[in-house]
């Protein structure tokens, strides 16, 4: 039986039909098989594959998008965390607050790693953030700028203007990184407390 319909196929299935093949250019007979399909069924196969393939990589995408992102640290990027001050015993509420953050290094050359003033509400608790902050220990040391002068005024030496440190609520105690930081290893809300002399 010779393969002449587009209705059979011939195809080799052992090694033994090499020698027919390659003299004759066909596969013998006895290897043919119906069930050949057309060249337009072939398109219409290729083209159904190509579709699903599409729509597989569309639905693929639409599911990242509609995943929601989680930023990880990876092994080289500080983990961070945000730092709420809470500001307690505002007795005026005028003026606005102003809050440094230390850590071992700048507490040594006394310069703030971070700060920030905030107008102080009418109102409410007083909270000031850090954001993004690099876990370690860290000191705070702040004053309310009660007239806005942009500086912590004094009678001599002392302190005419509210201010405070974290660890303590005494007001005769001088800052000492030691004695005043706390761990910062999670978000966290810590309460330091404004004292005056008056």
């Amino acid at each position: 039986m010779a393969c002449q319909t587009s209705q059979m196929h011939c195809l080799p299935q052992k090694r033994a039909v090499l020698p027919f093949r390659l003299h004759t250019g066909f596969w013998p007979p006895y290897l043919c098989i119906v069930g050949q399909q057309s060249p337009a069924s072939k398109h219409k196969t290729h083209m159904k594959t190509l579709l699903n393939t599409i729509a597989l990589i569309a639905g693929l995408q639409l599911t990242a998008a509609a995943a929601p992102i989680i930023n990880t640290p990876t092994a080289d990027e500080p983990q961070t965390h945000k730092l709420t001050i809470r500001v307690d015993n505002v007795k005026v509420r005028q003026g606005t607050v102003n809050v440094a953050i230390y850590n071992a290094e700048t507490a040594e050359s006394g310069v703030a790693f971070r700060k920030v003033r905030l107008v102080i509400p009418a109102s409410g608790d007083v909270l000031v953030n850090f954001e993004q902050l690099p876990a370690g220990q860290y000191a705070v040391r702040m004053f309310q700028d009660v007239n806005t002068n942009l500086k912590l005024d004094y009678n001599g030496p002392v302190p005419t203007e509210p201010f405070g440190f974290s660890n303590t609520a005494s007001p005769m105690v001088s800052f000492s990184f030691e004695k005043n930081s706390f761990p910062v290893d999670a978000d966290k809300t810590v309460p330091v407390t404004l004292v005056s002399f008056e």
